[in-house]
């Protein structure tokens, strides 16, 4: 089981779990929060119902570095990271990336980690409030047009129908009411 959970991370999946491990230092190293006994547990238990490493840092502190900053919750192989802003709604859309990463192996950069981040990147500097982009048209587009984050919610077992309805919608909504659906 050990040599088949090497080939998998090591050779399978080299990208992600080479750009996992060296994104962990640094995470762990620069970010690192205490947790809660409450926290600690969790985690633990998420961890090896999900057969992942999750690395939680402090958000305020990571904002603080000037590349990290940008960059909320990800996952790469079989490490996810996320701050303490994060719920287990994150875990695991997180968890349903590190699902496809095990199934796509070496092709998962380029379907879904590229196309991913650019996405992202739209979303976060070209959707924006002044650009007439809600937070609920933001979560929407992202998670429910994509089709690699809907595969990851879907992996992941998140209801992304019961997120949307219980965010504020804005009477001008760019997207439909999830609650009428």
């Amino acid at each position: 089981m050990k040599l088949l959970n090497f080939i998998l991370d090591w050779i399978w999946q080299f990208p992600q779990t080479l750009v996992g491990k060296l994104s962990s230092l640094s995470w762990k190293n620069n970010f690192k929060r205490s947790l809660t006994i409450e926290e600690e547990s969790l985690l633990g238990v998420l961890e090896g119902k999900y057969k992942v490493k999750i690395y939680y840092v402090c958000n305020e502190k990571k904002g603080q570095h000037w590349f990290w900053s940008f960059i909320s919750a990800f996952s790469s192989g079989k490490r996810i990271k996320v701050t303490d802003l994060h719920d287990r709604v994150v875990i695991n859309h997180e968890k349903g990336h590190s699902v496809f990463s095990l199934i796509l192996g070496p092709l998962y950069g380029f379907i879904i980690g590229v196309p991913s981040t650019i996405c992202n990147l739209i979303n976060r500097y070209l959707h924006t409030d002044e650009r007439g982009w809600s937070a609920y048209d933001r979560h929407y587009w992202y998670y429910k047009k994509l089709i690699w984050e809907w595969l990851a919610d879907w992996a992941g077992g998140v209801d992304r129908r019961a997120v949307l309805m219980g965010m504020p919608r804005p009477a001008n909504a760019r997207f439909p009411d999830m609650s009428i659906q």
